[in-house]
């Protein structure tokens, strides 16, 4: 059977250069306001969508099994996380708006911390058993981590929408603003 490259060289250049400047402008509001809990919440979810965009889950099969399996189950992980963190991050941008946020975004971390488990688990049971209908399975788990996420981006754009119509000034306005255009071009 001949192989071919999955990704050519320019998508692996494109990819590189993206991963390196979500990484770079999370570390760097991070660096300039480290005292400011957005700029915390948003430098952890810069640097977890870095490493999913970075990572993969087929990772399992590198070095030892305890390595690919633990790198497998971290991509999981960080890519269930970032639309919590992004929730998160809509409770206190750009000030705490919501006084009981910290309930919520504790259950939405372990349902986060649930889900990727789960689909860590049968990813990674499926590989090892080299398991057609096991990788079939795993397809389900999929669906419901990613509707997870879908649902906790539209509330987060809803969170921020809300935000930006009860914002006591108009700078606040404009920030909120600059990061709805962002949250909404980014992904389109």
């Amino acid at each position: 059977v001949a192989l071919i490259p999955y990704n050519t060289t320019l998508f692996t250049i494109w990819d590189v250069l993206l991963v390196a400047v979500i990484f770079l402008l999370g570390l760097a509001v991070y660096l300039v306001r480290s005292n400011d809990p957005a700029a915390v919440i948003f430098h952890l979810a810069s640097t977890t969508l870095a490493a999913a965009l970075a990572g993969t889950k087929t990772v399992y099969a590198l070095g030892a099994p305890w390595v690919g399996y633990t790198c497998s189950a971290l991509f999981f992980l960080s890519y269930s996380v970032i639309p919590v963190l992004f929730v998160h991050f809509t409770f206190v941008f750009p000030s705490v708006r919501w006084p009981r946020y910290r309930a919520m975004v504790v259950i939405l971390y372990a349902a986060a911390a649930a889900l990727a488990g789960l689909s860590a688990f049968l990813y990674l049971d499926a590989a090892r058993q080299h398991s057609l209908e096991l990788f079939r399975f795993c397809g389900l788990g999929e669906m419901i981590q990613n509707g997870f996420i879908f649902l906790l981006m539209l509330y987060s754009v809803a969170n921020f929408v809300r935000s930006s119509t009860t914002a006591a000034s108009d700078s606040e306005r404009k920030k909120l603003r600059w990061i709805l255009w962002g949250i909404s071009l980014g992904p389109a």
